[in-house]
């Protein structure tokens, strides 16, 4: 019996302790230049003062850094790399068990000359997680506009603005955190769009012709009823610079379970000229 009373208070120490560790949260993101390419052991550095907590760590060969099990607060984010100019981002809010995501643009410069950028603050709850209920309902509704995307999976067909005939296939792949389409337009080579959860939100990410990796994101609103997702450009690979020709905008209108429209903002030299293509499912 002994025995038997320590293994259950072994149990209940260990469930504490892993009841304990709820309530914390995490923060990610992509550092890129002016033209969108990644930026390489940049030295990125998250401080707390309130709780006298830092934390350091560098960008990966894609740019990307995390800080993992944090305890919820506000924020100070800065990001150094030779080079460019320091970035530095006060005020940033992590939520209760509501992993965050903050994506930095360097400019070039002197690391001397900093580049200040103030989030908006807001009054944490960090004991109930108010707030981090707010990003759930958030993530919700990002899962559910994401349902939809699901819901395309198959042959569609259509014509462009201008009569050109237009194909796309959609597929779930990667046990169904992706949506993969395929677009083909009869006077262009395919082009390959890859859509995933991101938090609040949908990233994708788009291999075009031109050899440029345009990345947006969307943040669809909470009626389950809304007939249209707008993706907004975040930054892209490949790109030399931001007045080279890309995509930079899409809006996905649903219509009804067999036909939608893809309206895509390309972008050069500061000038969008959109291509809007109207497909209906196949049978």
């Amino acid at each position: 019996m002994r025995i038997v009373a320590l293994t259950l208070l072994s149990l209940s120490t260990g469930l504490g302790a892993l009841l304990a560790q709820t309530g914390a949260t995490s923060l990610r993101g992509t550092i890129i230049n002016r033209s969108g390419a990644a930026i390489v052991q940049a030295k990125v550095t998250l401080t707390d003062p309130a709780k006298a907590l830092e934390r350091q760590t560098t960008t990966s060969d894609s740019g990307v850094y995390e800080f993992p099990a944090l305890p919820p607060g506000t924020y100070v984010l800065s990001v150094e790399m030779g080079g460019f100019r320091t970035y530095r981002r006060r005020n940033l809010q992590l939520l209760v068990d509501s992993p965050g995501t903050a994506d930095v643009t360097l400019e070039i410069g002197a690391a001397s000359q900093t580049v200040e950028v103030s989030a908006e603050t807001t009054t944490i709850n960090t004991s109930d997680a108010s707030l981090g209920n707010a990003f759930s309902e958030r993530a919700t509704h990002a899962h559910e506009a994401f349902d939809k995307l699901k819901a395309l999976q198959g042959d569609w067909e259509g014509k462009d603005d201008h009569s050109m005939l237009v194909k796309s296939t959609f597929k779930t792949i990667v046990s169904g955190t992706t949506v993969m389409e395929t677009l083909k337009r009869a006077d262009m080579d395919e082009m390959v769009t890859f859509y995933t959860i991101d938090g609040d939100g949908i990233a994708l990410i788009h291999y075009c012709p031109t050899n440029n990796q345009p990345r947006m994101r969307a943040v669809p609103s909470g009626d389950v009823d809304a007939k249209e997702l707008s993706f907004t450009f975040q930054g892209a690979g490949n790109l030399p610079d931001p007045e080279t020709g890309h995509q930079h905008k899409l809006v996905i209108q649903f219509h009804d379970n067999k036909h939608i429209t893809e309206r895509w903002s390309w972008r050069r030299n500061g000038k969008d000229t959109d291509m809007v293509y109207q497909l209906s499912r196949e049978d």
